[in-house]
C-alpha cells in the first residue's frame, strides 16, 4: 500500500474496531502525507485523510498524540 498526497495534508488509519494503527504528517520533512506498507493480520481498515492541524479526537481526546506523526 503506498499512498501520498501533494498538499499539506494527514493520513491515518483505523482498524475495523475504530482503533488507530498508522497517522502521518509531514513525511520526511515535507508537507506530504505518505503510509507504507505495515505488516499486521489481514482484516478491514479505513483510511482518513484531513487537512494540516485537523486531528481526528474521541470522547477522551486526541486519538493520535501529536508527538506519534509530526
Amino acid at each position: 500500500m503506498l499512498i501520498l498526497f501533494v498538499y499539506d495534508t494527514q493520513l491515518f488509519l483505523f482498524d475495523e474496531n475504530g482503533y488507530d494503527v498508522l497517522a502521518n504528517d509531514d513525511y520526511s520533512g515535507i508537507r506530504r502525507s505518505y503510509l507504507s506498507s505495515f505488516d499486521r493480520e489481514p482484516e478491514i481498515y479505513f483510511p482518513a485523510i484531513s487537512s494540516w492541524n485537523n486531528d481526528p479526537v474521541s470522547g477522551g481526546g486526541l486519538i493520535f498524540p501529536s508527538y506519534l506523526y509530526d
